[in-house]
């Protein structure tokens, strides 16, 4: 799993980066924000379901658009 920028603790205390140089990285992102945990937890959900039954080693990339930049 790929997860882009996740609003989490490490944000705030992991990154060297003031508040706002985090939301101007945070308007890059084509859907206008950074992820929540519970992004991911759905992405691992469906990971987890029949539905994915036919996916094999595949990197799922979570993360609200910024890599098509």
């Amino acid at each position: 799993m790929n997860p882009g920028m996740v609003k989490t603790k490490l944000i705030k205390e992991g990154i060297s980066m003031t508040e706002e140089q985090l939301q101007e990285d945070e308007k890059r992102y084509p859907l206008g924000r950074y992820g929540e945990p519970e992004d991911v937890a759905k992405s691992i959900v469906y990971l987890l379901s029949d539905a994915s039954c036919w996916v094999t080693g595949h990197a799922l990339v979570i993360d609200g658009g910024v890599s098509l930049l």
